[in-house]
């Protein structure tokens, strides 16, 4: 545990959403420089990700997944759940954009 750390997740599986982001990198970071094992999921892959990949190697892995779709998650969890275990922290960072006030079929219900 780094100095000036409230919290040892050294231990923990975290999984990141919206990692390609700049807020979902920084997390990403954060976890992985207190030993955490990370894993990131997005739609895309940015070069910042690869560098991730590239400096943590075992600690770290980069899922392509879609947070609307049920399917897409299910996969996700089941590569998580084969590589590392069952994982302890979720940060729901993904930002899913649809205008305030827009129709139940376009955003489907808040879980």
């Amino acid at each position: 545990m780094s100095e000036g750390t409230v919290f040892d997740v050294s231990r923990e599986i975290v999984v990141i959403t919206g990692a390609s982001g700049q807020l979902g990198l920084s997390y990403q970071e954060a976890f992985l420089n207190e030993g955490s094992i990370v894993v990131g999921v997005d739609i895309c892959k940015s070069d910042e990700i690869i560098a991730l990949e590239t400096q943590y190697g075992a600690k770290y892995l980069f899922q392509i997944g879609d947070i609307t779709s049920k399917d897409s998650l299910t996969a996700c969890l089941a590569r998580i759940v084969s590589d590392f275990g069952t994982p302890t922290v979720l940060i729901n960072n993904a930002a899913i954009d649809s205008p305030p006030g827009a129709p139940l079929e376009e955003t489907g219900p808040f879980e």
